[in-house]
């Protein structure tokens, strides 16, 4: 079973004639959660793992049978994270089957003291803020790609849906978190000790890029952040 998100009654955890199993997608005992490929980005982790379980009446609890870590480049957004999770638990199952089959698989019982939990997360875990380091803004907008997004707000309430960014290795000096530059056609956002320019943002549903946007005033390279939203083709 996996991304199930439900628990299963002692009833049902009977039935099966080996053992009920479970793929999580984190290595147990840590990440234990709902949205694990969320935090696990958003974290900075540069490694996660597959985590196959005896089901038990608790949640992600159970003795793990087999484990395979996953090396990540932190470049992964979650969605892609969670694809190649996806593909890794098919590979395990191929290789799972023939020891449940002979009843030559073995497990261990989880460490509970090293168990580290993340619930799924709010519609607040989403919102940008710029007051943090440009390495923790990157990996928050990696983690929630798409589903809904990173966002913020400008200044007249209008919410805006960020995909991705990069940092700057252009040297633009200190800025005050929130502020904002427009150079040679890019945008940059002042984070607490870096730069980010803003590479691709969503507008009606559709990834674009951030060269849509325009600044109030074209003439001040350096603004509040409020942006206005320029003519924009999906193509």
């Amino acid at each position: 079973m996996a991304n199930f998100q439900q628990i299963l009654t002692a009833e049902l955890l009977a039935i099966p004639r080996v053992m009920p199993i479970n793929f999580h997608p984190s290595p147990l005992p840590h990440y234990a959660s709902l949205a694990p490929f969320y935090w696990i980005i958003r974290n900075g982790e540069r490694q996660s793992a597959i985590s196959v379980i005896k089901m038990d009446k608790g949640l992600d609890t159970g003795a793990i049978i087999m484990q395979r870590p996953i090396l990540l480049t932190g470049k992964e957004t979650s969605i892609e994270l969670r694809t190649h999770q996806e593909q890794q638990n098919v590979l395990m199952l191929i290789d799972l089957i023939p020891l449940l089959v002979s009843g030559t698989f073995s497990y261990v019982p989880q460490d509970t003291h090293d168990r580290s939990y993340f619930g799924r997360p709010k519609a607040e875990d989403y919102l940008l803020d710029f007051t943090l380091s440009s390495r923790e803004i990157e990996q928050h907008v990696r983690a929630a790609y798409r589903y809904p997004g990173a966002y913020f707000y400008q200044e007249d309430g209008t919410k805006f849906v960020v995909l991705s960014v990069a940092i700057s290795s252009n040297h633009l000096g200190m800025g005050v978190p929130e502020e904002i530059k427009h150079i040679d056609e890019r945008i940059y956002i002042a984070a607490k000790d870096e730069w980010l320019e803003l590479i691709t943002i969503e507008v009606d549903g559709k990834e674009v890029s951030a060269s849509v946007l325009t600044l109030p005033d074209m003439s001040d390279e350096s603004q509040p952040l409020a942006f206005a939203l320029d003519d924009v083709i999906n193509s």
